[in-house]
């Protein structure tokens, strides 16, 4: 977790310290982290991280407010585990003179707490839990959930049901040509097609529309893949070294010219971050305005005295439409200047909320600017091609994960019926049984008792005969017949 991470102390600084202090214990932090600077890859990203986290006003109250509940979190923890140290203070994690051993050992007491993770990471490794591609979050895709139906009279064991993983097939066909639908029921395996059959039978029926899925919730969503964050990137030439500075926000990729100095390459980073913040606080609106959006990034560097020329900024778009075309391909644009990008990134996601045909116009537009297209002499068809081959691709793949879903469904039922089966076959096998040892143990009494009832009247008998005071009639007439 971010809040189990001292950031004052990577940066060598207190709580208070201000934007002025954070840049300059960035500064030095960053001089001696880098591996050419005798540092480590890992170092270098610690450090670019706690000033990520660190330079931005909101992100750092987020994380103050966290780090104070998780460092009183430890001193309950320890008050609770050791109650001999009840007035044992939890070392100050942010004294400088500490340094990065506190928070080390500071770090290693959530591990005795129960709801603590088995593994801690430490200082000394690498901070991994939030990459700068994806500090600000994202909208994961929406494949198309199903509520459940109100229908009862399908029949779906106990505790499971397979409406969802038909739903996911249904979707996935749906969004097909009809001759790449008609393909695909061909090669479904026999068991998923009966099963969708019924299923689109039973709840998507004209007659039985008021238990069908809601189609709104069943739409793809737009996934906007945020990523934000700067960083410096290290080209090794034969005879040199030299740094750049790159920003990288939402699906836009800036970079400007490589610099001799490593300090000054850390400067520049630093008006790229501020550039950052600014964009950040425009709001959502500021994509739509391509000409605010210049605005916004003309005035940071204005106060900075530097201009777009002088710092030779180039921009490119990287953008991965994962609801239409997957993790498998991506639309890239050539170099752009800063306006050109702005207007190109802002009606790539219009068409990208729109439809499929719309960011297919968009993309084969972009794919003949770029210079393989040019060098390739690639035409209008050739274009679409590719990108058709793209959407092919994701459709195959939705649909080839659909139906092991729905194989594992079908799989699961099947053997949650035979579960049931065997258990009513235990049952009705154990009644029979019941029964059985009911009927012997009732023969056994009987026995017992026709035993007993025998044995009385055999010492009644001999009991009669040994009497002393039988008259000649009673031998005569021997004993009665009840004997």
């Amino acid at each position: 977790m971010i809040a189990q991470n001292n950031f004052y102390a990577e940066l060598h600084l207190q709580p208070t310290a201000s934007a002025s202090e954070i840049r300059s214990a960035y500064r030095r932090a960053a001089l001696l982290a880098h591996p050419d600077k005798g540092g480590s890859a890992a170092a270098f990203h610690s450090v670019a991280f706690a000033f990520e986290v660190l330079s931005c006003p909101t992100s750092r109250k987020l994380y103050d407010q966290a780090h104070a509940l998780w460092l009183k979190k430890c001193r309950h923890t320890r008050r609770s585990k050791f109650p001999g140290m009840q007035n044992v203070k939890v070392p100050n994690l942010t004294a400088a003179h500490n340094g990065i051993s506190s928070c080390r050992k500071q770090k290693r007491e959530p591990a005795s707490t129960p709801s603590a993770p088995k593994r801690q990471r430490t200082t000394s490794e690498p901070v991994q839990e939030v990459p700068l591609e994806a500090q600000s979050g994202g909208v994961a895709a929406d494949e198309g959930g199903l509520h459940e139906g109100t229908e009862t009279d399908h029949p779906a064991p106990k505790g499971h049901d397979t409406r969802p993983a038909m739903e996911h097939v249904r979707v996935a066909l749906q969004d097909m040509t009809p001759r790449q639908r008609q393909a695909a029921i061909v090669d479904m395996p026999a068991t998923v097609r009966k099963e969708l059959l019924a299923y689109m039978s039973r709840y998507l029926s004209p007659h039985r529309a008021n238990t069908a899925p809601d189609s709104k919730k069943n739409t793809q969503k737009c996934s906007v893949a945020w990523s934000r964050g700067t960083g410096v990137r290290t080209l090794k030439h034969i005879h040199k070294t030299s740094y750049q500075p790159q920003l990288r926000i939402r699906h836009l990729r800036m970079q400007i010219h490589a610099q001799a100095d490593f300090d000054k390459a850390i400067s520049l980073q630093m008006v790229l971050v501020d550039i950052r913040h600014a964009i950040e606080a425009a709001g959502d609106e500021i994509w739509d305005h391509p000409a605010h959006f210049c605005q916004v990034f003309d005035s940071v560097l204005e106060s900075a005295g530097i201009s777009q020329d002088r710092l030779g900024l180039s921009v490119m778009i990287f953008m991965r439409a994962e609801e239409w075309l997957g993790r498998l391909a991506t639309i890239i644009s050539p170099v752009m200047s800063l306006s050109d990008a702005v207007a190109t990134h802002s009606r790539l996601l219009v068409a990208r909320r729109a439809s499929w045909e719309d960011l297919r116009a968009e993309w084969i537009h972009l794919m003949h600017q770029t210079q393989h297209a040019q060098a390739q002499e690639m035409t209008q068809a050739q274009a679409g091609a590719v990108a058709d081959k793209a959407r092919l691709a994701q459709l195959q793949h939705r649909m080839k994960q659909a139906i092991k879903s729905a194989e594992r469904a079908l799989s699961l039922q099947h053997q949650l019926q035979q579960k049931a089966l065997k258990v009513q076959v235990q049952l009705r096998r154990q009644a029979i049984a019941k029964k059985k040892a009911a009927k012997k143990k009732a023969a056994a009494a009987a026995q017992k008792r026709a035993a007993r009832k025998q044995s009385q009247e055999w010492a009644a008998r001999r009991r009669w005969y040994t009497r002393a005071d039988l008259t000649t009639d009673e031998m005569m007439q021997g004993p009665s017949l009840h004997l």
